[in-house]
C-alpha cells in the first residue's frame, strides 16, 4: 500500500489503497500535499478493504437508484454505490464517520474488473463532506470566484444560474472562477475562507486556492436585478440547502446548522434576484463596494 496525502484548506487527508487504487484524476493532484510527521496528528484516514459486499446487503433502508442504495447493516447504516457493471461496486459505513477514526471504504473485489474508478468523483461520495464537517468546515454547492484577491460565493438550486452568474463575472469584472460547483467553507486563523475542493459536477473548472470569504450570494431568478438583505434565519436555512450533507444523519444534521449560523453571524449572506445579464454584475458589485463588510486580507 500507499499513503497519498491530500491537503484542504489547513486539514491533511491521509488515503491508503492498501487493498484497491484509485486512478488518479485531473484536480485531486492539485492538493497532494508531503507532510511534516507533526502534521499528522489531526489526519483524516481513509482506508480501502476488498469486501464482498452482496453478503452484508439484506436491509435497504430507502429505495435504490441509479447512483446508490441505502442499507442498514447490524444496526448500522451502509451506503452502496454501483459503478461499471457492479451493481454493488464500494461503501462507506457513514455512522463511523468520526474525528480521529479510520474511515473504511469496502471495495467488491469484482471492482478490479470494472473501469478505472477516477478519484475526483470518489471523493465527492466517500463520506469525506462529513469527516470535514465534524471539523468545522463545510463543503458548498456554489460557484467559487476570486475578485480581487477575496472569494464571492454564488449559491442555488441546480440549473438556476450559479455557473452563469460566475461567467458573467469573469466577462464583465474580470475575476476568475476558482470552483464552478463546489467550496469548501472553514474558519483559519479566526477568519472564514472559501478554500478548494477537488470535486466541480459538470463545471470542470477545480483550483487549490484559499481566499478570505467576503461574501455568500444567494441568487433567485427574477425579471429585475436587486440585492435584498435575509434575517438570520433565512440566512441559515439557505446555508443549510447548500451544505453537502447525509440529510438522515442527525449528527450531521445539528452540525450543519451550527456552522451555517456561525458563517450567518460572521459573512454577508444576501440574495441577489437577478437576469442573466451584465447588469446583475454591476448590481451585485455596486452593493458589495457600498456596504461596511470590508475586513483585512
Amino acid at each position: 500500500s500507499f499513503m497519498n496525502y491530500y491537503k484542504l484548506a489547513d486539514l491533511i487527508v491521509e488515503w491508503d489503497d492498501m487493498e484497491f487504487s484509485l486512478c488518479e484524476g485531473r484536480y485531486l493532484e492539485r492538493f497532494r500535499y508531503f507532510p511534516e510527521p507533526e502534521e499528522l496528528k489531526e489526519k483524516i484516514s481513509f482506508r480501502s478493504y476488498l469486501v464482498p459486499l452482496e453478503k452484508y446487503i439484506h436491509y435497504p433502508i430507502v429505495k435504490e437508484n441509479y447512483v446508490y442504495a441505502l442499507f442498514e447493516v447490524n444496526g448500522e447504516k451502509m451506503l452502496v454505490y454501483h459503478w461499471g457493471n457492479r451493481r454493488f461496486a464500494f461503501a462507506v459505513r457513514p455512522d463511523r464517520i468520526k474525528p480521529g477514526e479510520i474511515n473504511e471504504c469496502w471495495f467488491d473485489p469484482d471492482m478490479k474488473n470494472q473501469p478505472p474508478l477516477d478519484a475526483d468523483w470518489f471523493f465527492g461520495v466517500s463520506g469525506l463532506h462529513k469527516a470535514l464537517m465534524l471539523r468545522g468546515a463545510a463543503v458548498l454547492h456554489a460557484s467559487y470566484i476570486d475578485r480581487s484577491g477575496s472569494a464571492i460565493l454564488f449559491t442555488a438550486p441546480s440549473g438556476t444560474g450559479k455557473s452563469t452568474q460566475a461567467g458573467l463575472w469573469e466577462e464583465v469584472m474580470q475575476t476568475e472562477t476558482v470552483n464552478g460547483d463546489r467550496v469548501l467553507v472553514k474558519k483559519i486563523g479566526g477568519k472564514w475562507y472559501a478554500c478548494g475542493y477537488p470535486c466541480c459536477g459538470s463545471s470542470r473548472i477545480c483550483l487549490n486556492r484559499n481566499l478570505p470569504l467576503r461574501a455568500i450570494v444567494i441568487l433567485r431568478q427574477s425579471s429585475e436585478n436587486c440585492v435584498s438583505q435575509l434575517t438570520l434565519a433565512q440566512k441559515i436555512s439557505s446555508l443549510m440547502t447548500a451544505e453537502e450533507m447525509y440529510p438522515w444523519d442527525a449528527e450531521e444534521m445539528e452540525r450543519a446548522m451550527e456552522l451555517a449560523e456561525s458563517i450567518a453571524q460572521a459573512i454577508p449572506v444576501i440574495c441577489l434576484s437577478c437576469r442573466p445579464n451584465e447588469d446583475a454584475v454591476r448590481t451585485l458589485n455596486n452593493y458589495l463596494e457600498e456596504t461596511d463588510y470590508a475586513f483585512d486580507i
